[in-house]
């Protein structure tokens, strides 16, 4: 037993270990920094500077080239052309001096020649090589510029040789021209480099500093930082918050506005951002259905009532048809917004005001004609004019209602004119039995409303409705009509007739006249 628990103390041999033993520091200077070097990471700074730095090296490393190689290449080229080019000159005009024997001229045109910058010595010798006029210094080697330096040309008349021009170039202007060239290009490349280098430390200070925001971010808090940016690090922070950023509160419902006109057993639902939900306008609902009874008084504007004018219009038409006097009949009014997939675009805010403007207008021209309002699955709105409450003139009420709401579109409009974007409002008329004496049966089953609804679609602000409803008597008489080129059996109201067009426009600038006070 005591030889079985020291074996098993004994630890046993790790061939790991044996194999690989750790690695003791070592004293080489140049090892420890090479792995303090492999162990050390760039940070984001460094990499952006070191990625702005490396093309403007690269950049410095072709001036030096040219600087160094091509440029005292191509400067030979250009002092051994003028030097050829001025000695020849310079023997052309020494030649009949030369001729006579005048040396005294000789030294004279040679010294003025010497005054140019370009020539810092000049002699010239007889056919034995002796000189017999000289002008300047002899120049060393270090004071001659790049290329021959020196160039001789023979002094000749008549086809006779009378001597031969030495000359030299002096090498300060050449220099000093190269120089200023480029210590020009060097100073305007330590401007762009340092230009450069500014940038990218500022860009990576932001990007830095978005970072440790982003890292030091607590989503149970605040929203995820950088939200607002348009790159790829708002890509970033609006799919963390996304994802684990806190759910958007929801906006405190408004106080609800007294209505002017209601009933008992329905109110008017205020619009808020909960109606509207993300993936289109479909599902967008208009507020409750409101009735406005007839015994109940319109709301209180200055001068003349908007809806005793409609009124007064109606019994100015004389008596209506005896086959829409029943007590049961209802004209139906169909109102929807068209180019929903475009108005997606507008933000959230622009959205909702152009909405409860909408509503405003709907709301609106439904009590001033005594309409009762009823909303769709789809966010269609329906209107319906009953013959018990319009003075058994439901189709007239109808139809002023639906050019009043034509107009108002052009309202809304202006709302969104900055956007580019066009907005149409659909609307439909039709005429039948009320579908409210048919109990049981929902609204969107009525064949009135499914016929209306068929003809929704083809509506771009204009009035639409069948041909049959346009072809009655009542009707003609108070509007004028014509034939949709695209739908030959639907019709669209292009006027009101007298007195109800004047009586619409006299509404209509009531309703801006409210608006404005």
């Amino acid at each position: 037993m005591e030889g079985a628990s020291l074996q098993s103390a004994t630890p046993l041999p790790n061939p790991e270990s044996d194999l690989n033993p750790p690695e003791e520091p070592t004293e080489n200077l140049y090892l420890r920094g090479y792995a303090a070097w492999r162990n050390h990471s760039l940070t984001l700074r460094s990499r952006l500077l070191l990625l702005v730095m490396l093309p403007m090296l690269m950049l410095l490393g072709g001036l030096l080239w040219y600087a160094m190689l091509s440029a005292p290449a191509e400067q030979a080229r250009q002092v051994d052309a003028v030097g050829q080019q001025l000695a020849r000159q310079l023997a052309g005009t020494l030649a009949e001096p030369l001729k006579a024997g005048d040396h005294l001229s000789l030294n004279l045109q040679l010294a003025q020649w010497q005054q140019n910058p370009l020539i810092i010595h000049a002699s010239v010798s007889n056919p034995e090589q002796r000189i017999i006029a000289e002008a300047g210094q002899r120049p060393s080697e270090e004071q001659l510029p790049p290329g021959k330096g020196r160039f001789s040309a023979d002094i000749n008349t008549n086809d006779t040789r009378l001597g031969q021009l030495q000359l030299s170039l002096a090498a300060e202007p050449w220099r000093s021209t190269t120089e200023l060239l480029f210590s020009g290009l060097f100073q305007l490349w330590l401007i762009v480099l340092a230009a450069a280098l500014l940038l990218a430390w500022r860009l990576a200070e932001s990007q830095k500093s978005l970072l440790e925001a982003l890292g030091l971010w607590d989503p149970e808090q605040s929203r995820a930082p950088g939200l607002q940016r348009h790159d790829e690090f708002g890509v970033l922070a609006r799919r963390l918050n996304q994802r684990f950023g806190p759910p958007e509160p929801e906006p405190e419902p408004q106080p609800e506005p007294e209505p002017v006109l209601h009933t008992d057993s329905q109110e008017n639902d205020e619009l808020n951002a909960d109606d509207i939900p993300v993936d289109g306008l479909q599902a967008i609902d208009p507020p409750d259905a409101k009735t406005v009874a007839p015994d109940q008084p319109g709301p209180q504007t200055t001068g003349s009532e908007p809806f005793d004018t409609a009124q007064d219009v109606s019994q100015e038409a004389g008596t209506p048809e005896a086959a829409i006097e029943s007590a049961t009949d209802t004209a139906m009014l169909c109102v929807r917004i068209g180019n929903q997939e475009a108005l997606r675009r507008l933000s959230r805010e622009r959205l909702l005001g152009l909405l409860e403007r909408y509503r405003h207008h709907l709301e609106r021209a439904c009590q001033l004609y005594r309409g009762e309002q009823h909303t769709l699955h789809d966010g269609t709105a329906v209107l319906l004019f009953h013959a018990a409450t319009c003075n058994q003139d439901e189709l007239t009420h109808a139809l002023c209602c639906g050019e009043l709401l034509r107009v108002l579109a052009h309202d809304l409009q202006i709302e969104i004119a900055d956007t580019g974007i066009t907005l149409n409002l659909q609307l439909v008329l039709g005429h039948g039995s009320s579908p409210m004496n048919q109990p049981g049966l929902p609204l969107e089953q009525d064949e009135t409303l499914t016929a209306a609804l068929t003809q929704l679609e083809h509506s771009r602000n204009l009035l639409l409705l069948d041909a049959e409803l346009a072809a009655s008597s009542l009707l003609a008489q108070r509007a004028a009509t014509r034939r949709l080129a695209s739908q030959p059996e639907v019709r669209c109201v292009e006027r009101l007739r007298e007195p109800w067009q004047s009586a619409l426009e006299r509404q209509i600038n009531q309703l801006y006249r409210e608006r404005r006070g």
